[in-house]
Formats: structure tokens, sequence, C-alpha cells
């Protein structure tokens, strides 16, 4: 494996594998989504907020990669995984576009997070140790110790159980960049024409990020960052295109 280092970042690149390019970024977006534990400032916080942040990256970088193995065994060609502080981006090309496969390989991001979730709250439940009930009675109080709370671990899986599962919900709204647009994009496209659907998914989407950085301003003064990844450039210049018939790129 080569390991070569930018001024913005790392990329790591294996013989026959997509390259993985990750953004320096990336730690923003890792901080802003686990400040509700950072800011419990005990041990039990800290080691949960570093295993989150941890699993935060790793939960979108297996995102992209469910994204690429598709791709892949669809027959399709793989440049690169991105990571930055948009979230994450799978480049790949081919010679024989099918919208089949496009929607094959969109969902499978969302359905590799949803799975992801779904596995840590059973793990969560399932292994989560019995609270043990005392009477109320003096002596049992008294001779008896208070039952001791689960390891922190059980709370990083918790979190990382609901941030994949969120993240699968915001990953579906039909907005670029986001999956969900992708796929509204592609199913207007195949009814009505590429310009069409570029007016409308740019048209939908602009509403979405405008509500989306309205959030995010509210949640920044209740003291808890809400990502909002919709973008407004990206879906008001989608807009545009479609409305002026005009040529368009995701990127």
């Amino acid at each position: 494996m080569k390991i070569t280092h930018y001024d913005d970042g790392v990329e790591f690149s294996v013989k026959n594998a997509p390259t993985v390019w990750i953004h320096g970024s990336i730690i923003f977006l890792v901080v802003a989504l686990t400040l509700p534990i950072w800011f419990k400032f005990t041990s039990r916080g800290i080691s949960t907020a570093c295993v989150v942040s941890v699993g935060i990256v790793l939960s979108i970088f297996i995102h992209e990669v469910a994204h690429a193995w598709t791709a892949m065994r669809l027959g399709h060609r793989v440049t690169s995984i991105r990571l930055h502080v948009a979230g994450g981006e799978t480049l790949w090309e081919t010679y024989r576009y099918s919208r089949k496969d496009d929607y094959l390989i969109t969902l499978a991001g969302p359905l590799a997070n949803l799975f992801i979730g779904a596995l840590g709250v059973t793990a969560y439940y399932a292994f989560l140790p019995d609270p043990v009930v005392f009477s109320s009675g003096t002596e049992q109080l008294w001779h008896r110790p208070p039952p001791a709370s689960p390891p922190f671990i059980f709370d990083a899986v918790f979190w990382l159980s609901v941030f994949n599962i969120v993240l699968t919900f915001i990953n579906l709204l039909p907005a670029f960049p986001l999956d969900g647009g992708h796929i509204l994009r592609i199913f207007l496209e195949a009814k009505y024409g590429l310009h069409r659907a570029l007016f409308w998914t740019g048209l939908i989407g602009t509403v979405l990020a405008v509500i989306s950085k309205f959030v995010f301003i509210v949640s920044i003064l209740g003291g808890v960052i809400v990502w909002s990844p919709p973008n407004f450039h990206m879906n008001y210049s989608a807009m545009q295109a479609g409305r002026h018939k005009r040529p368009w790129s995701v990127e």
C-alpha cells in the first residue's frame, strides 16, 4: 500500500483497487457530530467520543465502499473514494451506462448504513447488561451496592447506530449531492428528459438546502450542531441548468 501525504489530506493507494483520499476537513465533520458527547467532559464521555469519532469515519467509508463494490460487481470501473467535510463520494466510470445499475450503485450506500445501524441496535439490546433491581428495604440498600453502569462501549454502539440510521434517511433526501437527489434525477430523467429532471431535482434540493441551513443555525443556537448536507449552490445551479437547458455536472 502506498500512502501519499498532501497539504490538505492523505491518499491511500493499493494495487488493483480504487485510491482512497481523506481530506483533512473531515475532522470538522466528526467534531461537529460528536459535540454532544465531548461536552460531557468525563472519562466515560471522552472515551465514548473517541470511539464514535473513529466509527463515524468508518461508517462513511463503508457507505462509499458499498457504492464502489456494487459498481465493480456490475462491471464498472471505480477510480477513487473521497472522504471530506461533506461526507464522501465515489467516482466511477462506465462505457455502457445502465439506469438499473445506477439505481443499484446509488442505493448500495444507504443500505449499508441501514444494515450497520440495525446491527448496532440489535447488538446493543442483545448484550446490554440487565439492570439489577433491589428492594426498597433499608437493609437491602445498606448492604448491597448500586448496580454498575454498563461499559462505555455500549454508549458508543448506541450513538453509532443512531448515526447510521439517521445517515440513511438523510442520504435519501431528494437533493444534490445526496444519493436521494441522484435517484430522483434518474427517475425524472427516464420520464421527462434530462433538463426537466435537473430543474425539478434542483428546485426541490434548493428548498431543502434553505431549510437545512435554517435548521443548522437554530441547532447552533441550541448548542447542538445538526449536519445539513444539501448544497444550496449545487442544487440552484442544477435548477438553472435545467431551466436554460445547459450542461451540468454534479462536480
